[in-house]
């Protein structure tokens, strides 16, 4: 609704207890159907940025589809509909409407029916989604964020106490003046978008009733009663002085933003052909009547400054003198005047009235201008509104998601996960929901809306989880008002498996550095190092997060060493031991500890080639034996990584290409399926993240295969001279951790 127009609205605040009917909840948790009246045309052209369902058949991002009128019904692709479903596969996804020169983008789903041999597009939405659409489009984008929250509130209830007006016309509210004006999404509006979303579920009553809460863009500097401008005095719309609006006559002021309040309107000097013209236009005067003058000894002011009272004076069709009195708000009307707050004097010789006043609409309830200058001036919006509606009581009727609380996000197989939602109130009409899901699946039983908020489930398998907690209103219509959710990692138990010393000999008074070898765990684990010589301890270091200790020996002769290891994460305490002897011997020879060269035979040189191999160059069955494939190999191996082809390899080559097999080992994919558009999964997500990793972007992995996924996968296959079809298959898949091998 804009400007001079009239509209209700309910306002509020937080902090409240939650006390309002249950029909408004009702009404606040189902969506709206808004029809799209401005938009209506005898074409219309629709653009999908994200996947949707038109006629229950997916349509991918990027479609672009042409909707025409074909014998009163919507016609397309070859079919013809008395309503066509455009429903969107995840939330959060616009679509594009292009009406003649209009182009506006919308959240929510979308009926299409013609109506008046037109394509009327119906947008099914949210009420908090709607109202993103609508508060750049009255307030402006550039106001205060305090005076944006101000009207988001008075839209959300305008939307609420309206809901049904267009019932007959197969929907709930229009885009127009006649409702709200409402244009859509536009994610650059960011201080509209935020004032919605910090005022969410705000409403306002009195006597547990919402109210009906006008405004206009100027009051002049006095509010008016909400009877003396029609029939009805509500009392919280009562007469009093605005000090933050100051609006005079004649006047102009827009900032050309959307939504600016434009302050300007008719002119100030009008003649009595101008006055008889704008009488009969808004049917004070029939066709054959004459205006003669205003009475302006008749004119009563209410104690606002606004005229209550005028007479006019005319001949009717047989010539008879008439009077008739305008009141309430018929004298702005009837005049088309900026306000009723006004002077007027008349100028005989000229033939002239002069009209002199203040505001600009009827100034009842809240101002815009007024509301802009309390926010400025440090005022928070619960403040501007209960200005504005005396004695107005403030609520939420949503309740939000603080957190999630877990009692670890990492977890060892068979520990039990706890998580609880922590919401704003624990109201007994909140519902509750939880999701535990692994590799795309949900794996708790029972995932369902219950009042229960506290969730437990024994974690048995190790692997990647994700936990999706939702609420929703009893009363809501949607699938759910809130969710969040909590990404987990379960591990399988610590284990050790060995103690590694850097060195095969190890000399007196040389560093040799001890690594002790696990497998499960957290990763998050300390370490205890004991070192015993001859029946004494010579060296320990207390826990810590390093498995690695650099140690000297100062003596030769056998030592014991005895890590004790333990899972930060594992809430058992369980600690694990191992123990393992060296010799220390004095030092004959100086350089590399060992070397592989071709010809060597050893335990050493098959894990070589196991690296190799893992590193795809391919060199077959590990034999222990190093022939010319495993020098081959390490060439190649030295080539790409810069360093001198010798093809022999020492230890510090050596455990870099160990290193290197590790990390290729963990980034390269491993699928049991072929993955293609419209699947879900973890698998999916690791895709994504490595289709990223080598540039071929597909943004944040969400684990859906969407539009964007599929694009990549066909460039990839494009690039790679592979058969183009957007399917990940095996042929894909070598292609992809062909490029992770070679950034590795």
């Amino acid at each position: 609704m804009k400007r001079i127009i009239a509209f209700v609205l309910c306002v509020i605040m937080l902090i409240s207890p939650l006390q309002v009917l249950g029909a408004v909840r009702n009404d606040y948790f189902s969506d709206l159907k808004v029809g799209l009246d401005s938009m209506a045309a005898s074409s219309v052209t629709l653009t999908l940025n994200g996947d949707y369902l038109v006629d229950n058949v997916l349509q991918p991002s990027g479609t672009s589809i042409t909707l025409s009128v074909l014998n009163g019904m919507v016609s397309f692709n070859g079919k013809t509909y008395t309503e066509l479903s455009v429903v969107p596969v995840q939330m959060q996804t616009t679509i594009s409407i292009k009406s003649g020169s209009r182009n506006y983008k919308y959240r929510g789903s979308f009926i299409f029916k013609v109506r008046n041999n037109l394509i009327l597009p119906i947008n099914i939405i949210g009420v908090e989604d709607y109202l993103k659409g609508v508060v750049p489009h009255e307030m402006g984008e550039s106001s205060h964020i305090e005076a944006l929250k101000a009207q988001a509130v008075a839209a959300r209830c305008y939307a609420l106490s309206n809901k049904g007006k267009h019932r007959k016309d197969g929907y709930d509210l229009c885009d127009g003046v006649d409702c709200q004006v409402y244009r859509g999404y536009n994610e650059s509006y960011v201080n509209s978008i935020k004032a919605v979303d910090d005022t969410k579920g705000v409403l306002m009553t009195y006597n547990e009733n919402i109210i009906s809460a006008y405004f206009s863009s100027s009051n002049g500097g006095y509010t008016e009663a909400s009877g003396n401008a029609w029939s009805v005095q509500l009392p919280y719309l009562i007469s009093k002085p605005d000090p933050f609006d100051n609006v005079i006559w004649p006047f102009t002021s827009s900032n050309g933003t959307p939504g600016a309040i434009e302050l300007k309107g008719s002119d100030t000097d009008i003649t009595k052909d101008t006055v008889e013209k704008r009488l009969k236009n808004k049917g004070v005067l029939l066709e054959g009547e004459k205006f003669l003058r205003i009475d302006l000894s008749s004119i009563v002011k209410n104690e606002s400054g606004r005229v209550a009272n005028m007479d006019i004076i005319y001949l009717d069709v047989n010539g008879n003198e008439v009077r008739k009195s305008l009141k309430k708000e018929w004298p702005r009307i009837a005049l088309a005047l900026r306000s009723a707050m006004f002077d007027i004097s008349y100028d005989e010789a000229n033939d002239l009235y002069t009209f002199t006043g203040r505001g600009y609409g009827h100034g009842v309830g809240l101002s815009q201008i007024g509301a802009r200058n309390r926010a400025l001036a440090g005022q928070k919006y619960d403040e501007i509104l209960r200005f504005y509606y005396e004695g107005a009581n403030i609520i939420n009727v949503s309740n939000n998601i603080v957190f999630v609380n877990v009692n670890n996000d990492k977890l060892i197989a068979g520990d039990t996960l706890q998580a609880e939602i922590i919401t704003q109130t624990r109201s007994t009409d909140t519902l509750y929901k939880f999701e535990l899901i692994k590799d795309g699946a949900i794996i708790n039983p029972n995932s369902s809306y219950t009042g229960e908020y506290i969730f437990n489930y024994q974690l048995t398998l190790e692997g990647d989880y994700v936990l999706k907690t939702y609420i929703k209103n009893i009363n809501s219509t949607n699938d759910f008002d809130e969710l969040r959710q909590v990404s987990l990692k379960v591990f399988k138990p610590l284990a050790i498996s060995g103690l590694t010393l850097d060195k095969n000999i190890v000399y007196e008074k040389k560093p040799v550095n001890l690594n002790i070898v696990t497998e499960g765990g957290s990763g998050e684990l300390l370490y205890k190092f004991e070192i015993y010589k001859d029946g004494n301890i010579v060296y320990e270091q207390d826990y810590g997060n390093t498995g690695t200790l650099n140690y000297v020996p100062e003596n030769v002769g056998e030592y014991i060493v005895k890590v004790t290891v333990k899972d930060e994460n594992d809430s058992s305490g369980k600690e694990l031991s191992y123990e393992t002897k060296f010799n220390v011997i004095k030092e004959v020879s100086r350089g590399s500890e060992f070397i592989l060269k071709k010809g060597s035979k050893n335990e050493k040189v098959a894990e070589l080639q196991k690296a190799l191999n893992t590193l795809m160059y391919n060199i077959g069955t590990p034999t222990g034996y190093f022939g010319d494939k495993t020098y081959n190999a390490v060439v190649s191996y030295q080539k790409r990584k810069g360093l001198k082809a010798t093809g022999e390899v020492d230890d510090k080559l050596y455990g870099k290409i160990i290193e290197d097999a590790k990390k290729f080992s963990k980034a390269k994919l491993n699928f049991t399926r072929t993955l293609k558009f419209g699947m879900k999964g973890e698998d999916v997500k690791k895709l994504q993240a490595a289709l990223n990793s080598i540039g071929y972007k597909v943004g944040n992995p969400t684990g859906y295969f969407g539009s964007a996924t599929k694009s990549a996968v066909m460039k990839l296959q494009k690039a790679k001279k592979l058969k183009v079809t957007g399917v990940v298959d095996k042929a894909t898949v070598n292609a992809i951790n062909g490029d992770i091998h070679l950034i590795s």
